[in-house]
């Protein structure tokens, strides 16, 4: 057998998207061909090896049922049937009855074929074999075992092997038939062909004397049929088909020993099967493949991300839609604590596109606390935090579409310095309109800021731009987590019931953000919090975002504190915990009317 790689990155795909854990038999196909001749019709030991006959099996073959609906698919090259029994578990591979797998499977297969004539049809079937695997997508390893099923029977030749031309110049008169030609003759009447029968089948074997596998099944079906004695040219020639000196077919000439009997006390005729493959040590034991060491780093990864996420939908989360979290445009604005959870979190659901906004630099006190930052990153006065932070998320993962913006968010109550064509104007102008062009770019937007006021203007345009708003707030022992309602109209829940849309983070306030930043005493300045906060906390926002996405409404998924069948888990308006009595509270808020950042006055007024 030779099994290309292609064959086993197509068997990945099936198992974790189609079989997952069903082990049921999968129909396949092999193909197999005569091989090239070099020229003389007794081949050196050197090329022995080369004309060694290979079945083998590629990415196409799973297109079993197209390519026997279509017999002029391989003009070249001859098909053998097969069935796939791929096992769960390396300790199921190891234990599984193969014996008993190989009657059941040449019982059902061929010996069926033998009984109904089938193989007059389709000769094919007398190829037929079976493939038990194991595949170990965690290191791309793959443990193989072919079985060619073949039903023994006796024969003996009663004259010495004689290549085709000798043959011919020997032999008088003959009536030469392909075995599908035989079909009428065989059903009606077999007796008039025991006299002299010749029958050809095309032979993969390359050694002089000695046909190939193929012939095993062919002379038991016609031991069933009741032959005593045939003909059989070893067809070799198929490119050349020329039969003068130096061609490579030869011919056997046999006779039966004795027929296959049914017990009067059974209805299954005894039967003596063969056909488990040996490896290269010559030993009745199954391949091993390891395809990772071949294999690109970078798309190992890719699969080892989804490998993670697909296994998610074998039995926890079967309607799980990955799709609509992977394809999800997320913009982080802050790329400190939260942002760094968050961002970590993100690549965990396999999300591709990741951007971070900051205007920081990394200062000593942040690689223990922010995980995308090292110490080294601190040195020199500290490397720009978002660039940073996408730089450290494409050494995690490389396939990661990751960008990081040194950009200040502008913030309400903060006035510029100089005049408006100064450059601090120009500036901050600038980075307006980059906010804006960001925020239109993605679909979600991550606010995770130190400030009120630093969210407001985010919170104005995502709100205008129907951007789905996750907001993320902590306090020393406290935080919030909570999700913008999207939709400005009314809404209809789950239970028909007519509300207005899920207020956000400002709802709640009777007056607009100030200036909270100046004037701040050192313990002001920094975030103080207990350190399990943010990492609780981001958790909680990473899961609400990713089941929002699951919810039929996606960003518009009104509040839901129950779980049903058919969504990853509730969808809940807001979540605050405290820690001093490790408590988490579900709260859902309708919008403001008169909200500062929602209301539909202010949002037209930025418009």
């Amino acid at each position: 057998s030779f099994v290309d790689a292609s064959f086993f990155h197509e068997l990945s795909a099936k198992k974790l998207d189609q079989f997952k854990l069903d082990t049921a038999h999968q129909p396949i196909f092999a193909t197999y061909s005569i091989p090239a001749s070099n020229g003389t019709s007794q081949p050196d030991e050197s090329h022995l090896r080369h004309l060694t006959p290979k079945i083998a099996l590629s990415g196409s073959s799973f297109q079993a049922t197209a390519v026997f609906n279509n017999s002029e698919t391989l003009s070249n090259e001859f098909v053998a049937p097969g069935t796939l029994h791929n096992l769960n578990t390396l300790a199921d591979f190891k234990a599984l009855d193969k014996a008993s797998l190989l009657e059941n499977q040449v019982r059902s297969r061929v010996w069926s074929a033998f009984q109904t004539d089938s193989v007059l049809q389709n000769p094919s079937q007398l190829a037929d074999f079976c493939l038990i695997s194991f595949c170990d997508l965690k290191k791309y390893v793959f443990y193989y075992w072919f079985a060619f099923g073949a039903i023994h029977s006796s024969w003996n030749l009663t004259q010495p092997v004689q290549t085709i031309d000798h043959w011919l110049q020997s032999s008088q008169s003959m009536v030469v038939a392909g075995l599908p030609k035989l079909t009428q003759s065989l059903v009606q009447s077999v007796n008039s062909l025991l006299a002299k029968t010749i029958i050809g089948f095309c032979d993969p074997s390359g050694l002089p004397n000695n046909p190939g596998w193929p012939l095993r099944n062919l002379l038991a079906y016609l031991n069933y049929k009741g032959f005593h004695s045939v003909t059989i040219i070893c067809y070799r020639d198929l490119r050349t088909r020329d039969f003068s000196s130096g061609a490579r077919s030869i011919v056997l000439q046999l006779k039966s020993e004795s027929a296959f009997v049914t017990p009067a006390t059974s209805s299954k005729t005894p039967l003596k099967i063969t056909g488990w493959e040996r490896n290269a040590q010559n030993k009745l034991a199954p391949k091993y493949t390891d395809l990772g060491a071949l294999i690109d780093p970078q798309r190992l990864a890719d699969q080892a991300v989804d490998l993670n996420l697909k296994l998610m939908k074998w039995r926890i989360a079967p309607t799980l839609n990955l799709s609509a979290i992977k394809n999800n445009r997320c913009l982080l604005l802050g790329a400190g604590t939260l942002g760094s959870y968050i961002a970590r979190g993100l690549l965990g659901w396999g999300v591709h596109t990741i951007t971070l906004v900051d205007n920081g630099q990394v200062s000593f006190s942040n690689p223990v606390r922010q995980p995308l930052y090292e110490f080294t990153d601190c040195l020199g006065g500290g490397k720009t935090k978002a660039p940073a932070a996408a730089h450290a998320l494409k050494r995690i993962y490389p396939s990661a579409n990751a960008n990081g913006y040194d950009l200040a968010v502008p913030m309400i109550g903060h006035g510029i310095n100089g005049l408006p064509d100064s450059p601090a104007a120009k500036r901050t102008y600038a980075d307006y309109k980059r906010l804006v062009d960001l925020i239109r770019d993605h679909d979600t937007v991550f606010l995770l800021m130190d400030s009120r006021e630093s969210r407001w203007l985010p919170s104005v345009i995502a709100a205008k731009l129907g951007k789905l708003v996750i907001n993320v707030a902590l306090g020393f022992d406290s935080f919030v987590v909570m999700r913008h309602g999207v939709c400005p109209e009314v809404i209809t829940d789950e239970n028909n019931d007519r509300s207005p849309h899920l207020g956000c983070y400002f709802c709640n306030d009777i007056m607009a953000p100030t200036d909270s930043l100046s004037d701040r005493t050192l313990d002001q300045m920094c975030t103080v919090t207990r350190p399990g906060i943010a990492p609780l906390a981001s958790s909680l926002a990473l899961e609400m975002w990713a089941s929002v996405l699951q919810h039929p409404l996606g960003s518009q998924a009104p509040a839901s504190d129950t779980l049903d069948e058919v969504h990853l888990s509730c969808t809940p308006h807001q979540i605050r915990g405290f820690l001093d009595d490790f408590k988490l509270l579900k709260i859902r808020t309708p919008a403001y009317k008169n909200c500062t950042v929602c209301s539909r006055a202010v949002l037209d007024s930025w418009q």
